[in-house]
């Protein structure tokens, strides 16, 4: 052994050895595909609107990396146009959000009846404005005004009552009275979209937050106008399950 190869020379590793190929590690072409590709995915992993960071270690935010910035920017380069056609498709893509919870509550067992009255309400409530909720928490930028919030919002109650009475109708209910006919398109209808707008208010109130502090959106402040969405429409399905065991007629 050379006194260049004695055991202990960096010539011994493996990669240092004539003929040797570097091999990376294949978890490295994992971790790099899964980088944000975009501004916008890149905005969601910054570290410098960690509430943790510590400004006398990190010292100042660079240029142009804080959301702020970002928001304002995207918000100059987003015209009106695109902002009233994000309204439209949230309002028609909430008519296939809320199918999924009209399928909640059915049959007279206990666990059917607190399905109705807790969690189909809850479940539906959150459907109904996800779409819009998810605008305001991620892109901000795509609602112009309080009045597209509020639009997405109670688009998507309207839509969920109008499913709701096309599958109760045609297919829950045998041979529908008038009565119920007459109910499910008033009372409901008003039901929903009046939750919805309630829960809308909530929504409104994360986005003009963002606005004004010029930062991350903070849906905790949503949770009160859910909450009472929520309650609201357990309540109403709760009347109705009391009509149903007394056998009231419409």
């Amino acid at each position: 052994m050379s006194a260049a190869s004695d055991g202990h020379s960096i010539h011994d590793e493996p990669h240092m050895r004539e003929g040797a190929r570097h091999k990376p590690d294949p978890s490295e072409k994992t971790v790099e595909a899964s980088q944000p590709a975009t501004d916008d995915e890149r905005r969601e992993h910054t570290v410098w609107e960690e509430p943790g960071l510590s400004r006398e270690l990190a010292g100042a935010t660079p240029e142009g990396a804080s959301y702020g910035e970002w928001l304002q920017a995207r918000h100059e380069a987003t015209g009106g146009v695109k902002t009233w056609l994000v309204t439209l498709g949230v309002a028609l893509s909430a008519g296939p959000w809320a199918i999924l919870g009209a399928f909640y509550g059915s049959g007279q067992s206990w666990f059917s009846i607190l399905t109705i009255t807790v969690f189909g309400p809850l479940t539906e409530e959150v459907m109904k404005v996800g779409m819009a909720t998810y605008i305001v928490e991620k892109r901000p930028y795509l609602f112009s005004s309080a009045r597209q919030v509020l639009l997405a919002a109670i688009a998507g109650g309207l839509a969920f009552s109008i499913i709701e009475n096309i599958m109760y109708l045609h297919f829950y209910i045998p041979d529908p009275s008038p009565g119920i006919v007459h109910w499910r398109w008033t009372v409901c209808v008003v039901m929903h979209t009046g939750c919805s707008f309630i829960a809308g208010l909530g929504i409104l109130r994360v986005w003009r937050d963002a606005w004004k502090r010029m930062a991350r959106p903070r849906l905790t402040l949503a949770y009160p106008y859910l909450l009472t969405a929520f309650i609201i429409h357990g309540v109403y399905n709760g009347f109705a399950v009391g009509l149903a065991l007394v056998n009231f007629q419409f």
